[in-house]
């Protein structure tokens, strides 16, 4: 199935891409899609506590199944005061 990415921030330096479409395999969480994108990332775990997800411009948690047609994005941590 096919999904679209959007990443912002510091998971487009990181990962040097703004966007792309993906074919992912049925079944595949958000939280697996992250692991398997950030693979090369020293803090991903620590990356991924604090990462917000949106799925078709709703909030959802790591364990949301992907579906067909689905856009997701990777919301960094956000610091600042």
């Amino acid at each position: 199935m096919k999904i679209q990415i959007e990443y912002f921030a510091i998971y487009r330096d990181l990962l040097g891409i703004s966007s792309e479409e993906l074919e992912v395999s049925d079944g595949l969480s958000i939280k697996e899609l992250f692991l398997q994108k950030t693979d090369a990332l020293m803090d991903r775990d620590e990356l991924l506590e604090s990462t917000v997800f949106a799925v078709n411009s709703d909030y959802e948690d790591c364990d949301y199944i992907l579906k067909e047609g689905d856009e997701i994005v990777f919301i960094p941590p956000v610091s600042g005061g």
